[in-house]
Protein backbone atom coordinates (compact mmCIF):
# COMPACT_ATOMS: atom_id res chain seq x y z
CA UNK A 1 0.00 0.00 0.00
CA UNK A 2 1.46 3.33 -1.05
CA UNK A 3 -0.24 6.46 0.20
CA UNK A 4 1.76 9.68 -0.28
CA UNK A 5 3.37 10.54 3.05
CA UNK A 6 3.17 14.28 2.55
CA UNK A 7 -0.51 13.91 1.61
CA UNK A 8 -1.14 12.03 4.86
CA UNK A 9 0.72 14.72 6.85
CA UNK A 10 -1.35 17.34 5.02
CA UNK A 11 -4.48 15.33 5.84
CA UNK A 12 -3.62 15.31 9.57
CA UNK A 13 -2.89 19.05 9.50
CA UNK A 14 -6.12 19.75 7.61
CA UNK A 15 -8.13 17.86 10.20
CA UNK A 16 -6.42 19.82 12.97
CA UNK A 17 -7.37 23.06 11.27
CA UNK A 18 -10.97 21.97 10.88
CA UNK A 19 -11.30 20.91 14.49
CA UNK A 20 -10.41 24.23 16.14
CA UNK A 21 -13.11 25.06 18.74
CA UNK A 22 -15.68 27.82 18.34
CA UNK A 23 -15.75 30.40 21.13
CA UNK A 24 -16.96 33.68 19.69
CA UNK A 25 -16.79 36.59 22.11
CA UNK A 26 -20.07 38.27 22.99
CA UNK A 27 -18.51 41.74 23.07
CA UNK A 28 -18.50 43.88 21.04
CA UNK A 29 -21.71 42.81 19.22
CA UNK A 30 -21.07 41.62 15.68
CA UNK A 31 -23.36 43.68 13.44
CA UNK A 32 -24.71 41.49 10.65
CA UNK A 33 -23.24 43.56 7.83
CA UNK A 34 -19.89 44.41 9.40
CA UNK A 35 -16.80 42.57 8.19
CA UNK A 36 -16.35 40.52 11.36
CA UNK A 37 -20.12 40.04 11.70
CA UNK A 38 -20.22 38.47 8.25
CA UNK A 39 -17.37 36.11 9.14
CA UNK A 40 -19.18 35.06 12.32
CA UNK A 41 -22.39 34.41 10.36
CA UNK A 42 -20.43 32.44 7.76
CA UNK A 43 -18.86 30.24 10.43
CA UNK A 44 -22.26 29.45 11.93
CA UNK A 45 -23.84 28.80 8.51
CA UNK A 46 -21.09 26.40 7.39
CA UNK A 47 -21.44 24.52 10.67
CA UNK A 48 -25.22 24.45 11.15
CA UNK A 49 -26.89 24.49 7.72
CA UNK A 50 -27.52 21.62 5.31
CA UNK A 51 -25.90 22.09 1.92
CA UNK A 52 -24.19 20.39 -0.99
CA UNK A 53 -22.01 21.71 -3.74
CA UNK A 54 -19.15 21.29 -6.17
CA UNK A 55 -15.99 23.33 -5.79
CA UNK A 56 -12.56 23.75 -7.34
CA UNK A 57 -9.57 23.59 -5.03
CA UNK A 58 -6.37 25.20 -6.35
CA UNK A 59 -3.18 24.51 -4.46
CA UNK A 60 0.48 23.74 -5.22
CA UNK A 61 -0.10 24.44 -8.95
CA UNK A 62 -2.81 21.78 -8.99
CA UNK A 63 -6.52 21.98 -9.67
CA UNK A 64 -8.92 19.53 -8.04
CA UNK A 65 -12.69 19.29 -8.36
CA UNK A 66 -14.55 18.00 -5.32
CA UNK A 67 -18.11 17.58 -4.11
CA UNK A 68 -19.18 18.34 -0.54
CA UNK A 69 -22.38 17.29 1.23
CA UNK A 70 -22.97 18.57 4.77
CA UNK A 71 -25.78 18.36 7.29
CA UNK A 72 -26.34 19.01 10.97
CA UNK A 73 -28.98 17.14 12.97
CA UNK A 74 -29.70 16.63 16.65
CA UNK A 75 -27.21 13.72 16.50
CA UNK A 76 -24.41 15.94 15.21
CA UNK A 77 -22.64 16.68 11.94
CA UNK A 78 -22.32 14.46 8.85
CA UNK A 79 -20.06 15.29 5.94
CA UNK A 80 -19.05 13.60 2.74
CA UNK A 81 -16.25 14.86 0.50
CA UNK A 82 -15.70 13.18 -2.88
CA UNK A 83 -12.91 13.86 -5.39
CA UNK A 84 -14.34 14.31 -8.89
CA UNK A 85 -10.94 14.66 -10.58
CA UNK A 86 -7.60 12.92 -10.26
CA UNK A 87 -7.25 9.83 -8.11
CA UNK A 88 -10.64 8.73 -6.72
CA UNK A 89 -10.96 9.26 -2.98
CA UNK A 90 -13.67 9.93 -0.45
CA UNK A 91 -13.76 11.34 3.07
CA UNK A 92 -16.69 10.65 5.41
CA UNK A 93 -17.10 12.48 8.72
CA UNK A 94 -19.43 12.21 11.67
CA UNK A 95 -19.28 12.60 15.44
CA UNK A 96 -17.45 9.27 15.72
CA UNK A 97 -14.51 10.28 13.54
CA UNK A 98 -13.22 10.36 9.97
CA UNK A 99 -13.01 7.66 7.30
CA UNK A 100 -10.88 8.22 4.20
CA UNK A 101 -11.28 5.80 1.27
CA UNK A 102 -8.73 5.28 -1.53
CA UNK A 103 -10.46 2.82 -3.92
CA UNK A 104 -7.50 2.64 -6.33
CA UNK A 105 -5.25 1.31 -3.56
CA UNK A 106 -8.16 -0.52 -1.90
CA UNK A 107 -7.35 1.22 1.37
CA UNK A 108 -9.56 2.65 4.12
CA UNK A 109 -7.98 4.96 6.73
CA UNK A 110 -9.92 5.55 9.96
CA UNK A 111 -9.21 8.24 12.56
CA UNK A 112 -11.59 8.11 15.52
CA UNK A 113 -9.80 11.03 17.20
CA UNK A 114 -11.08 13.54 14.65
CA UNK A 115 -14.66 14.81 14.42
CA UNK A 116 -16.85 17.91 14.52
CA UNK A 117 -15.39 19.46 11.42
CA UNK A 118 -16.58 21.23 8.33
CA UNK A 119 -15.15 22.24 4.99
CA UNK A 120 -14.08 24.84 4.00
CA UNK A 121 -12.42 25.24 7.34
CA UNK A 122 -11.77 28.90 8.11
CA UNK A 123 -13.06 28.90 11.70
CA UNK A 124 -11.87 31.64 14.09
CA UNK A 125 -12.09 30.49 17.71
CA UNK A 126 -12.27 34.02 19.15
CA UNK A 127 -12.98 36.99 16.92
CA UNK A 128 -11.62 39.60 19.35
CA UNK A 129 -8.36 37.69 19.71
CA UNK A 130 -8.11 37.35 15.92
CA UNK A 131 -8.58 41.09 15.47
CA UNK A 132 -5.38 41.73 17.43
CA UNK A 133 -3.38 40.18 14.59
CA UNK A 134 -5.60 40.72 11.53
CA UNK A 135 -7.59 43.63 10.10
CA UNK A 136 -11.16 42.84 8.99
CA UNK A 137 -12.23 44.93 5.98
CA UNK A 138 -15.23 44.94 3.66
CA UNK A 139 -14.10 44.48 0.06
CA UNK A 140 -17.17 45.14 -2.07
CA UNK A 141 -19.56 42.75 -3.81
CA UNK A 142 -19.37 40.03 -6.45
CA UNK A 143 -21.43 37.21 -7.98
CA UNK A 144 -20.16 33.63 -7.68
CA UNK A 145 -22.05 30.40 -8.50
CA UNK A 146 -25.22 32.41 -9.18
CA UNK A 147 -25.08 33.88 -5.67
CA UNK A 148 -24.68 37.51 -4.68
CA UNK A 149 -21.69 37.73 -2.38
CA UNK A 150 -20.07 40.19 -0.02
CA UNK A 151 -16.28 40.19 0.09
CA UNK A 152 -14.36 40.31 3.37
CA UNK A 153 -10.60 40.82 3.54
CA UNK A 154 -8.79 39.48 6.61
CA UNK A 155 -5.37 41.14 6.45
CA UNK A 156 -2.38 39.97 8.48
CA UNK A 157 -0.70 42.66 10.57
CA UNK A 158 2.76 41.02 10.55
CA UNK A 159 5.04 38.62 8.66
CA UNK A 160 4.07 35.54 10.68
CA UNK A 161 0.70 34.87 9.04
CA UNK A 162 -0.99 34.90 5.66
CA UNK A 163 -4.04 36.99 4.75
CA UNK A 164 -7.45 35.78 3.57
CA UNK A 165 -10.16 36.97 1.19
CA UNK A 166 -13.67 35.54 1.55
CA UNK A 167 -16.75 35.70 -0.67
CA UNK A 168 -19.79 35.19 1.60
CA UNK A 169 -23.31 34.63 0.27
CA UNK A 170 -25.30 37.77 1.10
CA UNK A 171 -28.46 35.83 2.02
CA UNK A 172 -27.48 32.35 3.23
CA UNK A 173 -24.08 33.46 4.61
CA UNK A 174 -22.43 30.34 3.17
CA UNK A 175 -18.80 30.60 2.08
CA UNK A 176 -18.76 30.58 -1.72
CA UNK A 177 -15.11 31.39 -2.42
CA UNK A 178 -11.94 31.83 -0.39
CA UNK A 179 -8.36 32.81 -1.13
CA UNK A 180 -5.22 32.47 0.96
CA UNK A 181 -2.89 35.38 0.23
CA UNK A 182 0.83 36.01 0.63
CA UNK A 183 1.44 39.72 -0.03
CA UNK A 184 -1.63 39.81 -2.32
CA UNK A 185 -0.43 36.72 -4.22
CA UNK A 186 -3.06 33.96 -4.23
CA UNK A 187 -1.39 30.77 -2.97
CA UNK A 188 -4.52 28.69 -2.35
CA UNK A 189 -8.10 29.04 -3.54
CA UNK A 190 -11.46 27.35 -3.06
CA UNK A 191 -14.32 28.37 -5.34
CA UNK A 192 -17.77 26.80 -5.54
CA UNK A 193 -19.23 26.38 -9.02
CA UNK A 194 -22.53 25.07 -7.63
CA UNK A 195 -23.91 25.35 -4.10
CA UNK A 196 -27.37 24.31 -2.87
CA UNK A 197 -29.17 24.59 0.48
CA UNK A 198 -31.35 21.72 1.70
CA UNK A 199 -34.01 21.41 4.37
CA UNK A 200 -33.19 17.73 4.89
CA UNK A 201 -30.64 15.25 3.59
CA UNK A 202 -31.19 11.46 3.87
CA UNK A 203 -28.79 9.13 5.69
CA UNK A 204 -28.05 7.25 2.46
CA UNK A 205 -26.22 10.24 0.99
CA UNK A 206 -23.56 9.97 3.68
CA UNK A 207 -22.75 6.33 2.99
CA UNK A 208 -19.64 5.40 1.01
CA UNK A 209 -20.17 4.96 -2.71
CA UNK A 210 -17.55 2.20 -2.72
CA UNK A 211 -17.98 -1.43 -1.65
CA UNK A 212 -14.98 -1.37 0.68
CA UNK A 213 -15.59 -4.47 2.80
CA UNK A 214 -12.49 -6.19 1.42
CA UNK A 215 -10.26 -3.06 1.45
CA UNK A 216 -7.22 -2.97 3.73
CA UNK A 217 -8.15 -0.99 6.84
CA UNK A 218 -5.76 1.25 8.78
CA UNK A 219 -6.61 3.02 12.03
CA UNK A 220 -4.52 6.13 12.64
CA UNK A 221 -3.14 6.51 16.16
CA UNK A 222 -4.92 3.38 17.19
CA UNK A 223 -3.51 0.00 16.32
CA UNK A 224 0.17 0.94 16.56
CA UNK A 225 0.03 3.37 19.50
CA UNK A 226 -1.96 4.21 22.60
CA UNK A 227 -2.80 7.60 24.17
CA UNK A 228 -1.19 8.75 27.39
CA UNK A 229 -1.95 11.63 29.70
CA UNK A 230 0.74 13.85 31.11
CA UNK A 231 2.56 17.14 31.01
CA UNK A 232 4.38 17.87 27.78
CA UNK A 233 8.06 17.04 27.65
CA UNK A 234 8.53 20.09 25.45
CA UNK A 235 8.26 23.85 25.80
CA UNK A 236 8.51 26.85 23.50
CA UNK A 237 11.11 29.47 24.32
CA UNK A 238 9.65 31.66 21.57
CA UNK A 239 6.38 31.86 19.66
CA UNK A 240 4.98 34.45 17.25
CA UNK A 241 2.66 36.83 19.08
CA UNK A 242 -0.82 35.38 19.51
CA UNK A 243 0.03 31.73 18.93
CA UNK A 244 -0.81 29.36 21.78
CA UNK A 245 -1.33 25.62 22.20
CA UNK A 246 -4.91 24.63 21.29
CA UNK A 247 -4.40 20.85 21.02
CA UNK A 248 -1.90 18.59 22.79
CA UNK A 249 -1.69 14.83 22.21
CA UNK A 250 0.79 12.28 23.52
CA UNK A 251 0.98 8.70 22.29
CA UNK A 252 3.26 5.75 23.00
CA UNK A 253 4.20 3.61 20.02
CA UNK A 254 3.61 0.01 21.06
CA UNK A 255 6.52 -1.67 19.30
CA UNK A 256 9.25 0.37 21.02
CA UNK A 257 7.47 2.50 23.68
CA UNK A 258 8.57 5.67 21.87
CA UNK A 259 6.68 8.75 23.09
CA UNK A 260 5.33 10.88 20.24
CA UNK A 261 3.88 14.33 20.87
CA UNK A 262 1.62 16.38 18.64
CA UNK A 263 0.68 19.97 19.40
CA UNK A 264 -1.44 22.40 17.43
CA UNK A 265 -0.64 26.09 17.84
CA UNK A 266 -3.27 28.62 16.82
CA UNK A 267 -3.65 32.38 16.76
CA UNK A 268 -7.43 31.90 16.50
CA UNK A 269 -7.33 31.71 12.70
CA UNK A 270 -4.10 30.16 11.42
CA UNK A 271 -2.96 26.82 12.85
CA UNK A 272 0.40 25.08 12.95
CA UNK A 273 1.11 21.43 13.80
CA UNK A 274 4.21 20.48 15.81
CA UNK A 275 5.32 16.83 15.85
CA UNK A 276 8.10 15.61 18.18
CA UNK A 277 9.44 12.05 18.01
CA UNK A 278 12.70 10.27 18.86
CA UNK A 279 15.40 10.92 16.24
CA UNK A 280 15.76 8.10 13.75
CA UNK A 281 12.05 7.31 13.45
CA UNK A 282 10.79 7.47 9.88
CA UNK A 283 9.49 10.98 9.22
CA UNK A 284 6.92 12.40 6.84
CA UNK A 285 9.28 15.18 5.80
CA UNK A 286 13.07 15.53 5.34
CA UNK A 287 15.20 17.71 7.61
CA UNK A 288 15.29 21.43 6.85
CA UNK A 289 12.71 23.48 5.01
CA UNK A 290 9.92 22.13 2.85
CA UNK A 291 7.04 23.62 0.90
CA UNK A 292 3.97 22.21 -0.81
CA UNK A 293 1.59 24.87 -2.04
CA UNK A 294 0.55 27.02 0.92
CA UNK A 295 1.96 24.55 3.47
CA UNK A 296 5.43 25.35 4.77
CA UNK A 297 7.39 22.95 6.96
CA UNK A 298 10.63 22.92 8.90
CA UNK A 299 12.35 19.99 10.63
CA UNK A 300 15.26 20.06 13.04
CA UNK A 301 16.80 17.93 15.79
CA UNK A 302 16.56 18.90 19.47
CA UNK A 303 17.94 16.74 22.29
CA UNK A 304 17.98 13.58 20.14
CA UNK A 305 14.42 14.20 18.98
CA UNK A 306 13.13 15.27 15.58
CA UNK A 307 10.90 18.34 15.64
CA UNK A 308 8.71 18.93 12.57
CA UNK A 309 6.55 22.04 12.27
CA UNK A 310 4.08 22.50 9.41
CA UNK A 311 1.14 24.71 8.56
CA UNK A 312 -0.45 27.18 6.18
CA UNK A 313 1.75 30.00 7.45
CA UNK A 314 4.88 31.68 6.04
CA UNK A 315 8.21 29.82 6.09
CA UNK A 316 9.60 32.24 8.68
CA UNK A 317 6.84 31.15 11.08
CA UNK A 318 7.47 27.40 11.02
CA UNK A 319 11.22 27.91 11.35
CA UNK A 320 10.80 30.39 14.21
CA UNK A 321 8.55 27.94 16.07
CA UNK A 322 10.80 24.92 15.42
CA UNK A 323 13.90 26.74 16.62
CA UNK A 324 12.05 27.68 19.81
CA UNK A 325 11.26 24.11 20.88
CA UNK A 326 13.20 22.95 23.93
CA UNK A 327 12.93 20.08 26.39
CA UNK A 328 11.12 20.79 29.65
CA UNK A 329 13.92 20.83 32.23
CA UNK A 330 11.76 18.91 34.71
CA UNK A 331 11.72 15.96 32.30
CA UNK A 332 15.35 16.03 31.21
CA UNK A 333 17.06 12.69 31.94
Amino acid sequence: MKVNKFYMAHFVLWLSLLCMPLAWSAEPPAEANSSYGLVKSMTEAMRDKNYSGTFIYRHADKLETLKITHRRTSQGVNEKLVALSGEPREILRDEKGVICVWPKNRVVVVDKNQSKSQFPGLVPDNIDRVREYYRFELGGADRIADRNCKIVNIVSKDQFRFSYRLWIDANEHLLVKSQLLDDDKVIEEVIFTQLDRHDKLPDSIFESQYASEDFKRHELKGADSSPVLGESLWQFKQLPAGFAISVHQQRVRKQDNALIEHMVLSDGLAAVSVFVSPAGMRQHLPAGSGKRGAINSYSTEVDKHTVTVMGEVPAVTVRYIAEGVKMNEQHRP
